[in-house]
Parts: structure tokens; C-alpha cells; sequence
């Protein structure tokens, strides 16, 4: 119950603002002595205003007998027809009056028992209120569309959160799957591991294995130089021996068959010359001093002829044939001599087209040792390339879909976290804008103003 102050009419202005609302006609007579024939039909106006019918009618369903109540009137249903238009009648003008602030209103009161005082304070207090709600009807028509707009904004932002919440479960949902993807991938990831370790160790042990094949190369490769260092000087001493064979052979002949009686002399000398190879290699030094020699021969010569004349026959005969047997013996020995240096040519040859065959295996070998080498490289090459290619690409798929997830979830909630601070400054403009309207609609609604 509402009880408002109102200012109390006199008679005359309760007559002149009734008439000005074109209510039923009340006369200052009416107002001195009042009737319930009089009072009704202005009660029933000023109750069944435009609006003020929504706070009638909001009674009328609750007055409504039901089925049971029609029963009792049995047959006499005109009874129960007029019976409710008056209880209608009378409950919306109770309730037109209660909102008007008239507390103490009672039909009984009013309409039956009227007095002139009340009367008046009643038909104030109700032109008063239809006065004020006149006035604010305006008020109130902008701030039920003002409500409405809001109550739609609110609508969607009901919808709105609807559809947040929907892909918020949609995002949840994906995020379930694409966690059960990335568990997968991870679990294939560190299925590979063990598989790179392990290849990882192959390479490292293929690698030693080349870094051994590579000493061991470089050990054939010097070993090779060497056998062909050797091999060189071998050769070197071969074509040494061959020349002395072929050229000092030749002047040591034509210096017996001039100089036989020379060599005598220098036995020794030739027989150095023939053993030692550096004194073979000087070829203009024996030539010198055979010359030496030559020369002492002929003086030994021209002492022998001189001394021939005086000295017996058989004396000069003896000596030259003391002499060419000293000559026979010094070929013999230097025919020797000449044999042995042919043999150790030979088995200079031997050895040097012997070691031409170990080169040549070794670098058979040298060479089928790199070409599997070189498979060996290759085909680790390939492997490194293939694991490495499957690796990175495992790895960028996976990087990228992280990534992707990653990006994907921050637009998300980038676009969550907007949508909620939009949807946070609309409720909050919502709510400040509407608070004191909502004042308003309440004091209207609770005076019975029709909304």
C-alpha cells in the first residue's frame, strides 16, 4: 500500500477537472450529499483510464471464478455474469485507488456508505494521480522505448554470449583433439628418438672408421712414396750399371788392347775402378789417368827396347811372357769382375719389376680401397641426407603445427578476451544508463502506471 500527499480539491475544482477528463457528470450537489448511483460511474471512469487499464485488468483473470464457482449458480447463469462484471468492476476500482495512495478505500465505504469528506479526499487523491501520470506518461513512454532498445541490446548480448560460450566449447573441443594429435606426434617423436641416437651413433662409428681409413690411406699413400722413392733409385742405380756395363766395359777393352802393359802397372787401380761404381761414374778421371798411365807405359816401353839391345834374347822372351801372362791373369780377373756386376744388375732388375708389381697391387688395392671408400660415403652421405630431410620435416611439421595451434589459440583468446571486455563495457553502460530509469519505472509500476 502506497500512501502519497495530495493536495485536497475544493468541490468546484473537482467538478471543472472531472469534466476537463470528460469523466461522468458530478455536480457540487453530488459532492454535498453523495449516492452510490452517482459515485459508480465516475469511479468506473477514472478506474477504466487508457492508462491505468493494465492495472485494472492485471486483477481481472485473478477474479475470474472457475468451474466449480459457475456450478453453484446452476441454471441461473445471468446471476454469475452480472454477479462478475460488478466484482470486476469493483476490484479495478480498488486497485485503481491503492495505487492512487488512498489506503483506507473500501467499496463499502465508498459507494454504500459514502460521506461527503471522503468523498472529496478520494476523488482528489485520484484526480491528482491521473495528473501526475499524465504529466509523466511522456517521461515514460521515452523510457519504456528506452528500456526496450536496452532489453534487445541485452538480447543480443545474451546471444552473443551464447555464441561465445558455443565456441568456447567448440575451442575446447579442438583443443581435446588437437591435444590428443600433438600427444600422438610426441609420442612419435620420442619413438625417432632412440632411432637418430642410434643412427647418430652409426655415423660417429662410421666416422672413426673413416678417420681409420683415412690413416690407413695416408700410411699406403706414404708407404707408396717411399717404394717409389726406392723404386726410382733403384732404378737410377740400374741405369747407373747399365751405362758402366755398356760404356766402361767398352774403354777398359780398348785400354787392354793398347795399354796392356799399363795395366800391369795399375792392377790395382783397374780393380778399384771395376768395384767401385762412383769411380766407374768419373769416366773422364780414368780416361786421365789411363793417359797417365799410358804415357809411364811408353817410357817403360822405350827403357824395355833400349835395354833390349844389350840384354840376352831369352831374357827379353822370358819377361814378355811373364808379362802377357800377368796380362791374361788381369783380363780374367776383370772378365769376373764383369759377370758379377751383370748379375747384380739382374737382380737390381728383378727387384725393381718386383716392386713394380707390390705398386701395382698397392695401388689396385689403394684404389679399390678408396672407390669403397667413396660407396662407403656415399651411401652414408645418403642416409645422413634422408634421416636429416625426414628429421627437419618431422620437426617443421611439428614446429608449424605448434605454431598454428599456438597462433590459433592466442587469436582466440584475443578474440574471447575482446568479446568479454565489449561484452564487460556494454553490461556496465548498460547498468549505469538504466539505474536511475529503472528508479523511475519502479515508482511508476509500483503506483500502478501502465508499463
Amino acid at each position: 500500500m502506497k500512501n502519497f500527499s495530495f493536495p485536497i480539491l475544493d468541490k468546484n475544482d473537482i467538478c471543472s477537472r472531472l469534466a476537463a477528463l470528460d469523466a461522468p457528470k458530478l455536480s457540487v450537489e453530488n459532492l454535498t450529499a453523495p449516492s452510490a448511483d452517482s459515485l459508480l460511474p465516475v469511479y468506473d471512469f477514472l478506474s477504466s483510464v487508457s492508462f491505468t487499464s493494465l492495472a485494472a485488468d492485471n486483477g481481472e483473470n485473478s477474479m475470474q471464478p472457475g468451474f466449480q464457482a459457475v456450478q453453484i449458480f446452476g441454471d441461473n447463469t445471468e446471476l454469475y455474469l452480472e454477479s462478475y462484471a460488478a466484482l470486476k468492476t469493483y476490484r479495478r476500482i480498488q486497485k485503481f485507488f491503492e495505487s492512487a495512495g488512498v489506503g483506507d478505500f473500501s467499496i463499502i465505504n465508498a459507494l454504500h456508505r459514502p460521506d461527503s469528506n471522503n468523498t472529496i479526499r478520494f476523488l482528489s487523491a485520484a484526480i491528482n494521480y491521473i495528473m501526475y501520470c499524465l504529466q509523466k506518461q511522456e517521461l515514460f513512454a521515452q523510457s519504456k522505448l528506452v528500456r526496450d532498445e536496452k532489453l534487445a541490446k541485452l538480447e543480443e548480448i545474451y546471444e552473443e554470449k551464447a555464441k561465445v560460450e558455443k565456441e568456447i566449447s567448440q575451442i575446447e573441443q579442438s583443443r581435446l583433439e588437437e591435444s590428443s594429435q600433438v600427444d600422438a606426434l610426441e609420442r612419435e617423436i620420442n619413438e625417432l628418438n632412440p632411432q637418430i641416437q642410434a643412427l647418430n651413433r652409426q655415423l660417429g662409428s662410421m666416422r672413426n672408421e673413416l678417420h681409420n681409413l683415412q690413416q690407413e690411406d695416408a700410411g699406403i699413400l706414404n708407404k707408396i712414396s717411399s717404394l717409389n722413392y726406392e723404386i726410382l733409385q733403384k732404378q737410377q742405380e740400374g741405369a747407373h750399371l747399365r751405362s758402366q756395363l755398356v760404356e766402361n766395359p767398352q774403354e777398359l777393352e780398348r785400354m787392354l788392347r793398347e795399354k796392356k802393359a799399363a795395366l800391369l802397372a795399375e792392377e790395382a787401380l783397374g780393380i778399384k775402378c771395376v768395384g767401385n761404381f762412383e769411380v766407374l761414374k768419373g769416366k773422364l778421371g780414368g780416361i786421365l789417368k789411363a793417359e797417365k798411365t799410358l804415357s809411364k807405359l811408353q817410357v817403360a816401353l822405350q827403357s824395355v827396347e833400349d835395354q833390349s839391345s844389350n840384354c840376352d834374347v831369352d831374357n827379353i822372351l822370358k819377361e814378355r811372357k811373364a808379362t802377357q801372362k800377368a796380362f791374361a791373369k788381369e783380363e780374367w780377373a776383370l772378365d769376373v769382375q764383369e759377370g758379377e756386376l751383370k748379375w747384380e744388375v739382374s737382380r737390381l732388375e728383378e727387384h725393381s719389376e718386383k716392386l713394380s708389381h707390390q705398386l701395382t697391387a698397392a695401388l689396385k688395392d689403394l684404389e679399390a680401397a678408396k672407390a669403397e671408400q667413396q660407396k662407403l660415403m656415399t651411401e652414408l652421405n645418403a642416409q645422413q641426407c634422408a634421416v636429416k630431410d625426414r628429421v627437419d620435416m618431422q620437426i617443421e611439421a611439428l614446429c608449424k603445427n605448434s605454431e598454428d595451434i599456438c597462433m590459433k589459440k592466442k587469436m582466440q583468446i584475443s578474440q574471447l578476451k575482446e568479446m568479454q571486455d565489449r561484452l564487460t563495457r556494454t553490461t556496465l553502460k548498460f547498468i549505469e544508463r538504466t539505474t536511475p530509469d529503472s528508479d523511475i519505472l519502479d515508482l511508476l509500476v509500483n503506483k500502478g502506471c501502465p508499463r
